[in-house]
């Protein structure tokens, strides 16, 4: 068995207690955009066009009298920081918002700024989602009605149909 010599001991020794130490870790989140989101570019309306959450897709309930009436599916659009926007949260600290532009449902053609625990309450994804998805149209109840009844009469059908098969077994 070989030994090192003490000069080898005494280099292994001082380069471990020379370890280098781990980067500090950001206070902040880092944003999810292309883009610091300082560095963003501002749209029309102010909002910067990389950050958290922009590029994401949400459904939105649509209430009117205290009740859902329907949902709206939207795109985040834009970013604000809590440095850059002049919105309070309900406890009157300053609040990030995002900007929502719907594309279906009760609000499209509407935007509407949100606050993050809004965003979260809305379902985000990166896809829209391509089934159809029930956003209050006028029709929606009647065909949902329908689609029922049509399910009833195939569950009978097939009960019926079950019913010949056992008596042809006899």
């Amino acid at each position: 068995m070989e030994f090192l010599p003490d000069a080898a001991m005494a280099a292994i020794e001082t380069a471990a207690d020379a370890a280098p130490v781990a980067p500090p870790v950001p206070e902040e989140p880092v944003s999810l955009g292309p883009a610091t989101d300082a560095q963003a570019p501002l749209d029309a309306s102010g909002f910067r066009t990389a950050g958290p959450y922009v590029g994401q897709w949400i459904t939105r309930q649509v209430f009117a009298d205290g009740k859902v009436v329907g949902a709206s599916v939207g795109k985040i659009v834009g970013y604000l920081s809590e440095k850059e926007s002049d919105f309070n949260d309900d406890d009157g600290k300053p609040a990030a918002l995002w900007k929502a532009e719907y594309v279906e449902g009760e609000l499209k053609g509407d935007a509407e700024d949100l606050e993050e625990h809004e965003i979260k309450e809305s379902n985000p994804r990166a896809e829209k989602d391509d089934e159809e998805e029930d956003l209050g149209d006028e029709d929606s109840e009647e065909e949902d009605d329908e689609d029922f009844d049509d399910a009833e009469d195939e569950e009978e059908e097939a009960e019926e149909s079950s019913d010949d098969d056992d008596d042809d077994a006899v």
